[in-house]
Protein backbone atom coordinates (compact mmCIF):
# COMPACT_ATOMS: atom_id res chain seq x y z
CA UNK A 1 0.00 0.00 0.00
CA UNK A 2 2.86 2.33 0.44
CA UNK A 3 2.28 3.67 -3.59
CA UNK A 4 -1.45 4.41 -2.69
CA UNK A 5 0.14 6.77 0.31
CA UNK A 6 2.78 8.50 -1.74
CA UNK A 7 -0.51 9.25 -4.43
CA UNK A 8 -2.52 10.63 -1.38
CA UNK A 9 0.14 12.89 -0.64
CA UNK A 10 1.15 14.44 -4.04
CA UNK A 11 -2.60 14.99 -4.09
CA UNK A 12 -2.52 16.64 -0.73
CA UNK A 13 0.13 18.41 -1.97
CA UNK A 14 -1.22 19.89 -4.73
CA UNK A 15 -4.40 20.69 -2.96
CA UNK A 16 -3.72 23.87 -1.80
CA UNK A 17 -3.21 25.39 -4.80
CA UNK A 18 -7.42 24.58 -6.31
CA UNK A 19 -8.02 28.09 -5.82
CA UNK A 20 -6.75 27.45 -9.83
CA UNK A 21 -9.72 25.49 -10.45
CA UNK A 22 -11.46 27.75 -13.39
CA UNK A 23 -14.60 29.45 -14.02
CA UNK A 24 -17.80 27.78 -16.84
CA UNK A 25 -17.68 29.49 -19.59
CA UNK A 26 -19.01 33.37 -19.43
CA UNK A 27 -21.75 34.58 -21.58
CA UNK A 28 -20.74 37.15 -24.36
CA UNK A 29 -22.20 40.52 -23.93
CA UNK A 30 -21.92 42.89 -27.03
CA UNK A 31 -20.62 46.49 -26.22
CA UNK A 32 -22.70 47.91 -29.54
CA UNK A 33 -26.38 48.08 -28.93
CA UNK A 34 -28.56 47.08 -31.38
CA UNK A 35 -31.58 49.17 -32.84
CA UNK A 36 -34.48 49.02 -30.15
CA UNK A 37 -36.87 47.59 -33.47
CA UNK A 38 -34.71 44.66 -33.05
CA UNK A 39 -35.38 43.70 -29.95
CA UNK A 40 -38.89 43.54 -30.04
CA UNK A 41 -40.80 40.95 -31.11
CA UNK A 42 -42.75 41.20 -34.56
CA UNK A 43 -43.53 38.72 -37.25
CA UNK A 44 -41.03 36.04 -37.52
CA UNK A 45 -40.67 34.58 -41.29
CA UNK A 46 -40.43 31.04 -42.36
CA UNK A 47 -36.67 31.20 -43.46
CA UNK A 48 -35.43 27.89 -42.76
CA UNK A 49 -35.19 26.34 -46.39
CA UNK A 50 -36.29 29.54 -47.52
CA UNK A 51 -36.62 29.61 -51.15
CA UNK A 52 -39.66 27.49 -50.59
CA UNK A 53 -41.28 30.54 -49.98
CA UNK A 54 -40.63 31.62 -54.07
CA UNK A 55 -42.81 29.27 -54.99
CA UNK A 56 -40.53 28.17 -57.86
CA UNK A 57 -40.36 24.18 -58.30
CA UNK A 58 -37.17 24.53 -60.55
CA UNK A 59 -35.36 26.23 -58.06
CA UNK A 60 -36.13 24.28 -55.36
CA UNK A 61 -35.17 21.03 -57.19
CA UNK A 62 -31.63 22.86 -57.88
CA UNK A 63 -30.78 24.18 -54.43
CA UNK A 64 -31.70 20.80 -52.79
CA UNK A 65 -29.93 18.89 -56.14
CA UNK A 66 -26.65 21.39 -55.03
CA UNK A 67 -26.68 21.15 -51.14
CA UNK A 68 -26.78 17.12 -51.40
CA UNK A 69 -23.79 16.86 -54.87
CA UNK A 70 -21.86 20.62 -54.20
CA UNK A 71 -18.21 20.31 -53.16
CA UNK A 72 -18.22 23.00 -51.44
CA UNK A 73 -21.00 21.37 -49.05
CA UNK A 74 -18.97 18.11 -48.80
CA UNK A 75 -16.00 19.68 -47.75
CA UNK A 76 -17.74 21.71 -45.23
CA UNK A 77 -19.29 18.31 -43.87
CA UNK A 78 -15.43 16.82 -43.97
CA UNK A 79 -14.24 19.46 -41.54
CA UNK A 80 -17.37 18.89 -39.15
CA UNK A 81 -16.55 15.06 -39.57
CA UNK A 82 -12.65 15.94 -38.45
CA UNK A 83 -13.69 18.51 -35.64
CA UNK A 84 -16.37 15.82 -33.80
CA UNK A 85 -13.43 13.11 -34.25
CA UNK A 86 -10.84 15.60 -32.49
CA UNK A 87 -13.59 16.67 -29.89
CA UNK A 88 -14.17 12.73 -29.50
CA UNK A 89 -9.77 12.24 -29.26
CA UNK A 90 -10.03 15.50 -26.37
CA UNK A 91 -12.70 13.91 -24.52
CA UNK A 92 -10.64 10.51 -24.28
CA UNK A 93 -8.52 12.14 -22.33
CA UNK A 94 -10.71 11.90 -19.16
CA UNK A 95 -10.36 8.39 -19.21
CA UNK A 96 -6.98 6.20 -18.48
CA UNK A 97 -5.23 5.12 -20.92
CA UNK A 98 -5.04 1.18 -20.71
CA UNK A 99 -1.91 -0.95 -22.07
CA UNK A 100 -1.57 -4.12 -22.24
CA UNK A 101 2.34 -5.54 -23.50
CA UNK A 102 3.69 -8.81 -23.51
CA UNK A 103 7.22 -10.40 -23.48
CA UNK A 104 8.71 -14.03 -23.58
CA UNK A 105 11.96 -14.82 -22.47
CA UNK A 106 14.13 -18.32 -23.75
CA UNK A 107 16.99 -19.58 -21.99
CA UNK A 108 19.52 -22.63 -23.33
CA UNK A 109 20.99 -24.02 -20.44
CA UNK A 110 24.50 -25.50 -20.30
CA UNK A 111 23.28 -28.48 -19.70
CA UNK A 112 20.16 -29.64 -19.71
CA UNK A 113 17.31 -28.95 -21.73
CA UNK A 114 16.38 -25.15 -22.94
CA UNK A 115 14.29 -23.34 -20.52
CA UNK A 116 11.83 -19.95 -20.94
CA UNK A 117 9.26 -17.57 -19.27
CA UNK A 118 6.55 -15.48 -20.19
CA UNK A 119 5.75 -12.40 -18.79
CA UNK A 120 2.32 -9.67 -19.32
CA UNK A 121 1.30 -6.57 -17.81
CA UNK A 122 -1.69 -4.44 -17.97
CA UNK A 123 -1.13 -1.03 -17.24
CA UNK A 124 -3.15 2.40 -17.31
CA UNK A 125 -2.49 5.78 -16.63
CA UNK A 126 -4.54 8.70 -15.85
CA UNK A 127 -4.33 12.03 -14.95
CA UNK A 128 -5.47 13.48 -12.32
CA UNK A 129 -7.41 16.86 -13.51
CA UNK A 130 -7.10 18.91 -10.84
CA UNK A 131 -6.96 22.45 -12.18
CA UNK A 132 -9.90 21.66 -15.02
CA UNK A 133 -7.19 21.71 -17.92
CA UNK A 134 -8.28 18.69 -19.38
CA UNK A 135 -12.07 19.79 -19.02
CA UNK A 136 -11.13 22.94 -20.24
CA UNK A 137 -9.51 21.54 -23.40
CA UNK A 138 -12.56 18.79 -24.15
CA UNK A 139 -14.87 22.56 -24.33
CA UNK A 140 -12.91 23.75 -26.53
CA UNK A 141 -13.47 21.04 -28.95
CA UNK A 142 -17.34 20.64 -28.41
CA UNK A 143 -17.35 24.46 -29.45
CA UNK A 144 -14.89 23.83 -32.26
CA UNK A 145 -17.64 21.48 -33.22
CA UNK A 146 -20.47 23.74 -32.84
CA UNK A 147 -18.58 26.19 -34.42
CA UNK A 148 -17.85 23.39 -37.53
CA UNK A 149 -21.38 22.55 -37.54
CA UNK A 150 -22.79 26.15 -37.87
CA UNK A 151 -20.03 26.68 -40.83
CA UNK A 152 -22.11 23.98 -42.45
CA UNK A 153 -24.94 25.93 -42.21
CA UNK A 154 -23.18 29.33 -43.31
CA UNK A 155 -21.77 27.61 -46.97
CA UNK A 156 -25.30 25.55 -47.18
CA UNK A 157 -27.33 28.84 -47.08
CA UNK A 158 -24.09 31.09 -48.75
CA UNK A 159 -24.43 28.14 -51.85
CA UNK A 160 -28.27 28.57 -51.92
CA UNK A 161 -28.17 32.36 -51.80
CA UNK A 162 -26.10 32.10 -54.99
CA UNK A 163 -27.87 29.34 -56.94
CA UNK A 164 -31.04 31.65 -56.34
CA UNK A 165 -29.13 35.08 -57.47
CA UNK A 166 -28.19 32.95 -60.72
CA UNK A 167 -31.42 31.75 -61.06
CA UNK A 168 -33.19 35.04 -61.07
CA UNK A 169 -31.18 36.85 -62.58
CA UNK A 170 -30.91 33.25 -65.98
CA UNK A 171 -34.95 34.41 -65.53
CA UNK A 172 -34.27 38.37 -66.03
CA UNK A 173 -31.96 37.14 -69.19
CA UNK A 174 -34.73 35.00 -70.92
CA UNK A 175 -37.32 37.22 -70.68
CA UNK A 176 -34.83 39.81 -71.93
CA UNK A 177 -34.43 37.70 -75.05
CA UNK A 178 -38.52 37.09 -75.28
CA UNK A 179 -39.00 41.04 -74.75
CA UNK A 180 -36.76 41.45 -78.19
CA UNK A 181 -38.14 39.14 -79.68
CA UNK A 182 -41.31 40.95 -79.18
CA UNK A 183 -39.86 44.84 -80.04
CA UNK A 184 -38.48 43.32 -82.92
CA UNK A 185 -41.74 41.71 -84.41
CA UNK A 186 -42.80 45.65 -83.52
CA UNK A 187 -40.01 47.31 -85.33
CA UNK A 188 -40.04 44.93 -88.34
CA UNK A 189 -44.30 45.70 -88.65
CA UNK A 190 -43.65 49.39 -88.50
CA UNK A 191 -40.30 49.16 -90.77
CA UNK A 192 -42.73 47.43 -93.35
CA UNK A 193 -45.02 50.63 -92.73
CA UNK A 194 -42.69 53.03 -93.86
CA UNK A 195 -41.70 50.88 -96.76
CA UNK A 196 -45.15 51.05 -98.54
CA UNK A 197 -44.87 54.81 -97.54
CA UNK A 198 -41.36 54.84 -98.73
CA UNK A 199 -43.26 53.31 -102.05
CA UNK A 200 -45.09 55.98 -102.44
CA UNK A 201 -43.05 59.09 -101.43
CA UNK A 202 -44.90 59.78 -98.17
CA UNK A 203 -41.80 58.89 -95.91
CA UNK A 204 -38.07 59.63 -96.93
CA UNK A 205 -35.04 57.27 -97.36
CA UNK A 206 -33.33 58.06 -94.25
CA UNK A 207 -36.94 57.36 -91.78
CA UNK A 208 -36.17 53.65 -93.64
CA UNK A 209 -33.02 53.17 -93.14
CA UNK A 210 -33.17 54.36 -89.22
CA UNK A 211 -35.71 51.95 -89.14
CA UNK A 212 -33.83 49.63 -90.57
CA UNK A 213 -30.75 50.25 -88.05
CA UNK A 214 -33.17 49.62 -84.81
CA UNK A 215 -34.34 46.11 -86.02
CA UNK A 216 -30.67 45.42 -86.51
CA UNK A 217 -29.39 46.91 -83.45
CA UNK A 218 -32.50 45.07 -81.32
CA UNK A 219 -30.66 41.55 -83.07
CA UNK A 220 -27.57 43.00 -82.09
CA UNK A 221 -28.60 43.17 -78.28
CA UNK A 222 -29.50 40.19 -78.27
CA UNK A 223 -25.84 38.49 -78.44
CA UNK A 224 -24.90 39.75 -75.48
CA UNK A 225 -27.88 38.46 -74.00
CA UNK A 226 -27.08 34.88 -75.41
CA UNK A 227 -23.61 35.18 -74.23
CA UNK A 228 -24.34 35.71 -70.60
CA UNK A 229 -27.64 33.00 -70.64
CA UNK A 230 -24.51 30.43 -71.36
CA UNK A 231 -22.40 31.80 -68.56
CA UNK A 232 -25.39 31.82 -66.13
CA UNK A 233 -26.47 27.89 -67.12
CA UNK A 234 -22.73 27.26 -66.50
CA UNK A 235 -22.36 28.50 -63.38
CA UNK A 236 -25.41 27.21 -61.77
CA UNK A 237 -24.12 23.22 -63.12
CA UNK A 238 -20.76 24.21 -61.12
CA UNK A 239 -22.83 25.05 -58.27
CA UNK A 240 -24.80 22.31 -58.25
CA UNK A 241 -21.82 20.07 -58.23
CA UNK A 242 -22.67 19.31 -61.70
CA UNK A 243 -19.89 19.84 -65.09
CA UNK A 244 -21.23 22.45 -67.34
CA UNK A 245 -23.42 21.21 -69.83
CA UNK A 246 -24.76 18.14 -68.02
CA UNK A 247 -27.76 19.97 -65.97
CA UNK A 248 -30.77 20.19 -68.06
CA UNK A 249 -32.12 24.13 -66.59
CA UNK A 250 -35.52 24.85 -67.77
CA UNK A 251 -36.12 28.66 -65.82
CA UNK A 252 -39.75 30.01 -66.02
CA UNK A 253 -40.46 32.50 -69.30
CA UNK A 254 -41.10 35.61 -66.78
CA UNK A 255 -39.70 37.17 -63.51
CA UNK A 256 -42.38 36.13 -60.27
CA UNK A 257 -42.72 38.14 -57.75
CA UNK A 258 -41.31 37.91 -54.63
CA UNK A 259 -42.85 36.56 -51.09
CA UNK A 260 -44.08 39.09 -48.66
CA UNK A 261 -41.64 40.43 -46.10
CA UNK A 262 -42.48 40.64 -42.62
CA UNK A 263 -44.80 43.19 -41.62
CA UNK A 264 -42.92 44.07 -38.19
CA UNK A 265 -39.57 44.59 -36.69
CA UNK A 266 -36.99 41.41 -37.40
CA UNK A 267 -37.22 39.82 -33.55
CA UNK A 268 -33.06 39.91 -32.14
CA UNK A 269 -32.95 36.21 -32.12
CA UNK A 270 -33.44 35.15 -35.38
CA UNK A 271 -30.04 37.48 -35.90
CA UNK A 272 -28.60 35.81 -33.38
CA UNK A 273 -29.69 32.41 -35.00
CA UNK A 274 -27.71 33.46 -38.20
CA UNK A 275 -25.14 30.46 -38.98
CA UNK A 276 -22.14 32.78 -39.21
CA UNK A 277 -23.24 34.30 -35.62
CA UNK A 278 -23.49 31.19 -34.27
CA UNK A 279 -20.19 30.17 -35.54
CA UNK A 280 -18.25 33.74 -34.27
CA UNK A 281 -19.93 32.84 -30.52
CA UNK A 282 -18.56 29.22 -30.34
CA UNK A 283 -15.33 30.50 -31.91
CA UNK A 284 -15.14 33.04 -28.62
CA UNK A 285 -16.10 30.10 -26.09
CA UNK A 286 -13.43 27.36 -27.71
CA UNK A 287 -10.92 30.31 -27.21
CA UNK A 288 -11.94 30.98 -23.75
CA UNK A 289 -11.74 27.58 -22.64
CA UNK A 290 -8.42 27.66 -24.39
CA UNK A 291 -6.84 30.00 -22.24
CA UNK A 292 -8.66 27.97 -19.50
CA UNK A 293 -6.26 25.49 -20.36
CA UNK A 294 -3.19 27.43 -21.11
CA UNK A 295 -3.99 28.91 -17.06
CA UNK A 296 -3.95 25.43 -15.97
CA UNK A 297 -1.23 24.48 -17.65
CA UNK A 298 0.87 26.68 -15.42
CA UNK A 299 0.33 24.27 -11.93
CA UNK A 300 1.41 20.61 -11.61
CA UNK A 301 -0.30 17.90 -13.60
CA UNK A 302 -0.75 14.31 -10.90
CA UNK A 303 -0.65 11.33 -12.92
CA UNK A 304 -1.54 7.70 -11.66
CA UNK A 305 -0.20 4.50 -13.07
CA UNK A 306 -1.83 1.41 -11.86
CA UNK A 307 -0.22 -1.97 -13.41
CA UNK A 308 -0.75 -5.70 -13.17
CA UNK A 309 1.68 -7.51 -14.24
CA UNK A 310 2.96 -11.59 -13.97
CA UNK A 311 5.58 -13.70 -15.44
CA UNK A 312 6.62 -17.47 -15.38
CA UNK A 313 7.61 -20.47 -16.74
CA UNK A 314 4.53 -22.71 -16.13
CA UNK A 315 0.61 -21.71 -16.75
CA UNK A 316 0.70 -22.52 -13.01
CA UNK A 317 3.15 -19.85 -12.52
CA UNK A 318 1.75 -17.81 -14.93
CA UNK A 319 -1.59 -17.28 -13.81
CA UNK A 320 -1.01 -17.40 -10.18
CA UNK A 321 1.57 -15.00 -9.75
CA UNK A 322 -0.02 -11.81 -10.39
CA UNK A 323 1.35 -8.19 -9.01
CA UNK A 324 -0.51 -5.24 -8.36
CA UNK A 325 1.22 -1.85 -8.36
CA UNK A 326 -0.13 1.88 -8.02
CA UNK A 327 2.17 4.89 -8.36
CA UNK A 328 2.05 8.52 -8.91
CA UNK A 329 3.72 11.33 -9.84
CA UNK A 330 3.71 14.86 -9.45
CA UNK A 331 5.31 17.16 -12.44
CA UNK A 332 5.52 20.74 -11.93
CA UNK A 333 7.06 23.70 -13.58
CA UNK A 334 9.98 24.98 -12.09
CA UNK A 335 11.68 27.52 -15.18
CA UNK A 336 10.07 27.95 -18.47
CA UNK A 337 11.72 30.87 -19.53
CA UNK A 338 8.28 32.86 -19.12
CA UNK A 339 6.85 30.57 -21.79
CA UNK A 340 3.73 29.04 -20.27
CA UNK A 341 2.62 32.64 -19.31
CA UNK A 342 3.37 34.30 -22.76
CA UNK A 343 1.04 31.33 -24.27
CA UNK A 344 -1.45 32.67 -21.38
CA UNK A 345 -1.17 36.26 -22.75
CA UNK A 346 -1.37 34.76 -26.18
CA UNK A 347 -5.09 33.13 -25.52
CA UNK A 348 -6.50 36.50 -23.96
CA UNK A 349 -5.29 38.53 -26.60
CA UNK A 350 -6.96 35.53 -28.48
CA UNK A 351 -10.28 35.61 -26.34
CA UNK A 352 -10.18 39.42 -27.56
CA UNK A 353 -10.13 39.08 -30.96
CA UNK A 354 -12.31 36.75 -31.04
CA UNK A 355 -15.26 38.68 -29.19
CA UNK A 356 -13.88 41.79 -31.12
CA UNK A 357 -14.86 39.52 -34.20
CA UNK A 358 -18.36 38.44 -33.23
CA UNK A 359 -18.91 42.03 -32.55
CA UNK A 360 -18.36 42.94 -35.97
CA UNK A 361 -20.38 39.90 -37.69
CA UNK A 362 -23.13 40.90 -35.37
CA UNK A 363 -23.49 44.60 -36.36
CA UNK A 364 -22.78 43.51 -40.33
CA UNK A 365 -25.91 41.16 -39.51
CA UNK A 366 -27.89 44.18 -38.50
CA UNK A 367 -27.00 46.35 -41.30
CA UNK A 368 -27.65 43.50 -44.15
CA UNK A 369 -30.99 43.16 -42.77
CA UNK A 370 -31.61 47.06 -42.29
CA UNK A 371 -30.59 47.74 -45.64
CA UNK A 372 -32.09 44.93 -47.45
CA UNK A 373 -35.72 46.48 -45.48
CA UNK A 374 -34.81 50.09 -46.72
CA UNK A 375 -33.88 48.81 -50.59
CA UNK A 376 -37.04 46.37 -50.52
CA UNK A 377 -39.21 49.88 -50.31
CA UNK A 378 -36.79 51.87 -52.40
CA UNK A 379 -37.45 49.10 -55.22
CA UNK A 380 -40.96 48.72 -54.93
CA UNK A 381 -41.38 52.39 -55.70
CA UNK A 382 -38.76 52.46 -58.39
CA UNK A 383 -41.09 49.52 -60.00
CA UNK A 384 -44.05 51.83 -59.40
CA UNK A 385 -42.57 54.66 -61.17
CA UNK A 386 -41.29 52.30 -64.30
CA UNK A 387 -44.60 50.95 -64.59
CA UNK A 388 -45.99 54.92 -64.84
CA UNK A 389 -43.63 55.72 -67.50
CA UNK A 390 -44.51 52.97 -69.79
CA UNK A 391 -48.15 53.76 -69.52
CA UNK A 392 -47.07 57.62 -70.27
CA UNK A 393 -44.82 56.07 -73.12
CA UNK A 394 -46.95 53.67 -74.60
CA UNK A 395 -49.53 57.11 -74.92
CA UNK A 396 -46.69 59.22 -75.84
CA UNK A 397 -45.69 56.82 -78.92
CA UNK A 398 -49.15 56.08 -80.06
CA UNK A 399 -50.12 59.45 -80.48
CA UNK A 400 -46.88 60.54 -82.50
CA UNK A 401 -47.15 57.18 -84.76
CA UNK A 402 -50.76 58.69 -85.30
CA UNK A 403 -49.23 62.17 -86.14
CA UNK A 404 -46.64 60.64 -87.95
CA UNK A 405 -49.43 58.89 -90.34
CA UNK A 406 -50.80 61.72 -90.85
CA UNK A 407 -48.16 63.65 -92.02
CA UNK A 408 -47.88 66.19 -89.20
CA UNK A 409 -45.06 64.85 -86.98
CA UNK A 410 -41.50 63.69 -87.67
CA UNK A 411 -39.81 60.63 -87.84
CA UNK A 412 -37.27 61.47 -85.53
CA UNK A 413 -39.74 61.85 -82.43
CA UNK A 414 -41.84 58.37 -83.21
CA UNK A 415 -38.35 56.77 -83.39
CA UNK A 416 -37.01 58.18 -80.14
CA UNK A 417 -40.13 57.68 -78.40
CA UNK A 418 -39.97 54.08 -79.77
CA UNK A 419 -36.24 53.40 -78.67
CA UNK A 420 -37.58 55.17 -74.80
CA UNK A 421 -39.89 52.80 -74.65
CA UNK A 422 -38.14 49.62 -74.93
CA UNK A 423 -35.62 50.67 -72.90
CA UNK A 424 -38.40 51.55 -69.78
CA UNK A 425 -39.28 48.06 -70.57
CA UNK A 426 -36.36 46.30 -70.60
CA UNK A 427 -35.77 48.39 -67.47
CA UNK A 428 -38.73 47.03 -65.58
CA UNK A 429 -37.57 43.52 -66.27
CA UNK A 430 -34.42 44.12 -64.91
CA UNK A 431 -35.75 46.16 -61.49
CA UNK A 432 -38.31 43.10 -60.80
CA UNK A 433 -35.16 41.18 -60.94
CA UNK A 434 -33.36 43.18 -58.49
CA UNK A 435 -36.32 42.91 -56.14
CA UNK A 436 -36.04 39.13 -56.00
CA UNK A 437 -32.38 39.41 -55.24
CA UNK A 438 -33.37 42.02 -52.61
CA UNK A 439 -34.93 39.09 -51.16
CA UNK A 440 -32.61 36.65 -51.61
CA UNK A 441 -29.64 39.38 -49.86
CA UNK A 442 -32.39 39.53 -47.08
CA UNK A 443 -33.41 35.95 -46.59
CA UNK A 444 -29.26 35.26 -46.64
CA UNK A 445 -29.16 37.35 -43.59
CA UNK A 446 -31.88 36.08 -42.02
CA UNK A 447 -31.99 32.02 -42.35
CA UNK A 448 -30.58 29.96 -40.08
CA UNK A 449 -29.64 26.49 -40.07
CA UNK A 450 -31.73 23.54 -40.94
CA UNK A 451 -31.53 19.50 -41.12
CA UNK A 452 -29.11 18.48 -44.05
CA UNK A 453 -28.56 14.97 -44.83
CA UNK A 454 -25.13 13.88 -44.41
CA UNK A 455 -23.33 12.61 -47.46
CA UNK A 456 -21.07 9.70 -47.24
CA UNK A 457 -17.10 10.40 -47.14
CA UNK A 458 -15.24 10.42 -50.16
CA UNK A 459 -12.32 8.02 -50.89
CA UNK A 460 -9.69 8.20 -53.97
CA UNK A 461 -9.95 4.91 -56.20
CA UNK A 462 -7.14 3.50 -57.32
CA UNK A 463 -6.72 2.63 -61.04
CA UNK A 464 -4.95 -0.61 -62.48
CA UNK A 465 -1.81 1.58 -62.73
CA UNK A 466 -1.62 2.23 -58.79
CA UNK A 467 -2.35 5.67 -59.66
CA UNK A 468 -5.69 7.33 -57.94
CA UNK A 469 -8.82 9.31 -58.95
CA UNK A 470 -11.36 10.75 -57.69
Amino acid sequence: MRELGICALLVAAAAPMGCAQLDPPAEVVLASATPEAFSRGGERPQMERWWLAFGDEGLTALIETALEASPSIRAAWDRLAAADALARRAGAARLPDVTLSADAARSVAVRGEPGGSVGLTLGASYEVDLWGRVAATVDSAIFDVEASRADLHTAAVTLSAEIAAAWFELVERKAQLALIARQIGTSQSQRELIELRFQIGEADAEDLLRQRQLVSALRGGRYDILARIEELENQLSVLAGRAPGTLAIEVPDRVGDPPPLPETGVPLAMIRARPDLVSALAAVRAVDRDLAAAIADKYPQVNITPSLSTSGTSAETFLSGWLFSLAAGIVAPVFDAGSREAEVDRQRALVSLAINEYETAALTAVAEIETALARELRQRQKIANLREQIALGRQILEGLSVRYTQGTANYLDVLSARDSLQDLERSLLIARRDLNLIHVELARSLAGGWVLDMPAPRVPVRTASGDTAS
